[in-house]
Formats: C-alpha cells, sequence, structure tokens
C-alpha cells in the first residue's frame, strides 16, 4: 500500500511540474511577441524566469496557485503599462488582469517550490505572523525569481500570503 500511495504521489507532482511548465510557456510566449502588437516585453522578476518591436522588461515574481483544472500563474508587467497600454494577447488562456497593491507577508526559501516546500514554508510563515498584528486573508502563493534551469539550492522562491493589520497581537 505504501509503495503505491508514493506512486501516485509522484504522479501528482509530476503532472503538477507539469501544469506549472504548460502554463509557464504559454505566459512566456506572450511576453516574447505573441500578442496583438507582436511586442517583445522584457522579463521582471519575481519569475521562474528577456529589446526592434520594443521589448518589455519582465517583473518578479511570477506568482502560480492551483486553479480551476490546473494552475494559475502570473507575470507582473513592468509598472509602465497599464491594463489598457499593454499589449493584448492572442491566446485566449492569457489574460490581462490589473491587480490592486496589497502587503504581502512572504518566507523565502530555495528549491523547485514543490507543494511540500509551500506547505512547509507556509506554516513557518503563520507561525511567524501569529504574535504579530499581521493575519492571512487569502491563499498562499509561490513566487518565483529564477529560470527553471536553476540549480533548486540555489534558487530563490518565496512563500506568500496577503495579509491586513488586525489591530491586536496574535496569541
Amino acid at each position: 500500500m505504501r509503495e503505491t500511495s508514493r506512486e501516485l504521489e509522484a504522479l501528482i507532482r509530476e503532472l503538477r511540474e507539469s501544469a506549472r511548465s504548460g502554463a509557464f510557456r504559454i505566459l512566456f510566449a506572450y511576453i516574447a511577441g505573441a500578442n496583438a502588437r507582436a511586442e517583445k516585453i522584457a522579463m521582471t522578476a519575481p519569475v521562474a524566469t528577456a529589446p526592434p518591436a520594443e521589448k518589455i522588461p519582465m517583473t518578479a515574481p511570477v506568482e502560480t496557485a492551483p486553479g480551476a483544472g490546473g494552475v494559475r500563474m502570473r507575470f507582473f508587467l513592468p509598472a509602465r503599462y497599464t491594463a489598457a497600454t499593454a499589449p493584448r494577447p492572442t491566446d485566449a488562456r492569457v489574460h490581462l488582469i490589473p491587480v490592486p497593491e496589497e502587503t504581502m507577508a512572504v518566507l523565502r526559501f530555495s528549491g523547485r517550490g514543490a507543494e511540500a516546500d509551500l506547505a512547509r514554508s507556509t506554516a513557518a510563515l503563520r507561525a511567524v505572523l501569529a504574535p504579530t498584528p499581521w493575519r492571512p486573508v487569502a491563499h498562499p502563493v509561490i513566487l518565483f525569481y529564477d529560470p527553471p534551469f536553476a540549480l533548486p539550492f540555489l534558487r530563490r522562491t518565496e512563500a506568500a500570503v496577503r495579509v491586513e493589520r488586525s489591530g491586536e497581537a496574535g496569541p
């Protein structure tokens, strides 16, 4: 039974990594010119991850979170773009969404950002927040800053959660 469970866990990890890689390729195609103006957008960080048609620098972080039927991934466009001025994607799976300013608590770790890494880092982040007036108000996400080919122990990855000040210190 244990071996079957391990095999299933390995398969789930492989499927998640494949979904994350697929999402990354879709977004990378957008910034590489798969948009209505064929405009190249330089990659920003954070992201697990580049000027002629204008290249737009990519910002970081790149965010991933479980989504309906797969993985949701966000690249953050440079601040000079607005929802009105950003090149329109040609792939219907890419959406330009304005993100309001928010306060995030983050905990940096190295590694691939696997689900176990996120769970462990999120638990540590919640423990750090507990005695403070800051309370998580959203599901945690993973922020990637390095390209996928970076060695795992050299990668900068963060567990992040949107927080709000509660006005009273925790326990």
